[in-house]
């Protein structure tokens, strides 16, 4: 199962694309899903309930509890995106053995609050419900058509049209529930999210590969370059977008350029029948060999006795 774990906010709808894009590289034979984060999406769903960090991890973890109790062989790739990279990491400490690849699309794992934009943010997170207000507000006095147009100017036209699900997903930010939500967790990340999980990271180098931005302000240069010298033996690629790749033009493809070659290995390793049918194939065609040999040795024996006879016989 290739699972992708979103950033904040933790919509599953800018994703869509990427997944797309996966799928049509190799979702042939596998399962590909993308778990929204708790109240960040049909918050009702939930009672309107607003979620913490840890909630968010233990939500994931139970999905994938339930998973591998119906399956215990379930194997599974994890793609992730900026604060969901964090969650992705607790999820391959809780099951190493089940995770066969990571990737960390511009992971926030690290003292996200120290980051440019975690130093100017934190203040609107800390004072989150002046902007839940607004958020408030803006419903009152909008109607559904006038603030579809709205969220449309804002994420842009271009994206809007190109990709119609990206503004279905801004329009339900403009819901006071689920900005609750996202602004309550992001409060949290800049409190909670301190130094890389490091133990995680260096017992699972060799599956995980980093994606950065080269100006991002949730992951500045100096932590890019601190992950590079720590994990040398992981994949560190770099693409041409912002830290929204989703939202900037050839954003999607190049991650999925970059994704597919690190987990094609995974994703392409032959299933049992094909190893069943790749083991009665190789078994035959030494067998046919075996009994070319035998007859071609039959064949000298003839041969030769042919040979005496003649000679027998002159």
């Amino acid at each position: 199962m290739v699972l992708f774990i979103p950033g904040n906010p933790g919509i599953p709808h800018y994703y869509l694309p990427l997944m797309r894009e996966i799928v049509r590289r190799h979702g042939a034979h596998h399962e590909v899903r993308a778990m929204s984060h708790s109240g960040h999406y049909m918050p009702w769903k939930n009672n309107y309930r607003v979620f913490d960090l840890e909630h968010q991890v233990e939500h994931k973890l139970e999905y994938l509890r339930q998973r591998i109790n119906e399956n215990p062989d379930l194997k599974f790739v994890l793609i992730s995106h900026s604060i969901g990279s964090y969650l992705a990491l607790q999820i391959v400490e809780a099951f190493p053995t089940h995770v066969v690849k990571i990737v960390l699309m511009q992971p926030t794992i690290h003292h996200i609050g120290r980051s440019q934009k975690g130093q100017q943010l934190s203040p609107l997170f800390a004072h989150r419900n002046r902007a839940i207000h607004l958020v408030k507000l803006v419903e009152y006095l909008l109607p559904m058509t006038l603030r579809r147009w709205v969220v449309g100017r804002a994420i842009g036209d271009d994206v809007a049209r190109a990709e119609p699900v990206f503004h279905d997903a801004s329009v339900g930010l403009v819901n006071h529930r689920v900005m609750m939500n996202v602004l309550h967790m992001a409060h949290q990340e800049m409190r909670e999210v301190g130094d890389m999980n490091e133990s995680v990271l260096r017992a699972h180098e060799h599956k995980t590969l980093f994606v950065y931005s080269p100006v991002d302000g949730w992951v500045p240069n100096e932590f890019a370059q601190l992950f590079q010298l720590k994990f040398a033996r992981a994949g560190h690629r770099m693409v041409p977008q912002s830290h929204a790749f989703m939202m900037d033009k050839d954003g999607t493809k190049d991650m999925a350029d970059h994704i597919s070659q690190w987990i094609e290995d995974a994703l392409n390793e032959p299933k049992l029948e094909e190893l069943t049918i790749r083991f009665f194939l190789v078994a035959a065609m030494n067998i046919f060999k075996s009994i070319w040999k035998f007859l071609k040795h039959i064949g000298k024996w003839f041969k030769k006795l042919g040979h005496k006879l003649k000679k027998i016989v002159d």
